[in-house]
């Protein structure tokens, strides 16, 4: 039997923070994020994934309340499980399935004739400043870009404030991990109920910085 060699994860912050000096008000705020990866043995996967972000500014209520969720037809599905905004007040406001619409992404060359890029928007009601939007998510990866490997690239913007990002992998002991990280805390966990390697990184990073004008 052949092993293989998977390349899995690579955690790096894209922005050095040493060039990023003034603290401001984020017109946004992720207050959570969890990621889960189940990894099969040829890197096909299934993606669960919960968001919570905060809306801190009116302006942004007004701009963009939606989220747009783009995948590769030929290869990958996504199932919006849950939607709503959370109401300051509390209450929560499901997004409708009228409020949840696929479409063709614009392609940069007029003479494409197939086009498998495609994306959802989730239109979430109510949006106020001081509101939330959650939703949780599952992308099913049914072919491999690369057979036998997969590479995961986390980035994390220093401009945004994040207040709690979690991501949990788990896969066969037949696969190999390679892990590239910084400013990412976390490592190998307990094994899964079927000896599944788990391993689980958090970041967190409670502020959005600028640049110095």
């Amino acid at each position: 039997m052949t092993k293989t060699n998977f390349s899995l994860l690579t955690l790096a912050l894209l922005t050095s923070t040493s060039v990023m000096a003034r603290v401001v008000e984020p017109s946004f705020t992720v207050e959570s994020a969890i990621h889960t990866y189940k990894i099969n043995a040829d890197a096909t996967y299934e993606l669960t994934e919960e968001v919570i972000t905060r809306i801190n500014t009116q302006q942004t209520a007004n701009d963009s309340p939606d989220d747009q969720l783009p995948f590769k037809a030929g290869k990958e599905s996504i199932k919006v499980v849950e939607a709503y905004t959370i109401l300051p007040n509390g209450e929560h406001i499901p997004v409708t399935k009228n409020n949840i619409h696929t479409r063709n992404e614009e392609s940069s060359s007029s003479h494409s004739t197939i086009n498998d890029d495609k994306v959802i928007d989730v239109i979430y009601p109510q949006v106020t400043a001081g509101s939330k939007t959650y939703i949780k998510t599952i992308t099913k990866v049914h072919k491999a870009t690369f057979k036998n490997q997969l590479s995961l690239l986390m980035s994390f913007d220093p401009s945004r404030d994040y207040r709690y990002i979690e991501y949990n992998i788990e896969f066969p002991k037949s696969l190999k991990l390679f892990v590239d990280s910084r400013d990412v805390k976390g490592g190998r966990i307990a094994e899964g109920k079927n000896g599944q390697q788990r391993y689980q990184y958090i970041y967190t990073h409670p502020f959005a910085l600028s640049a110095e004008p």
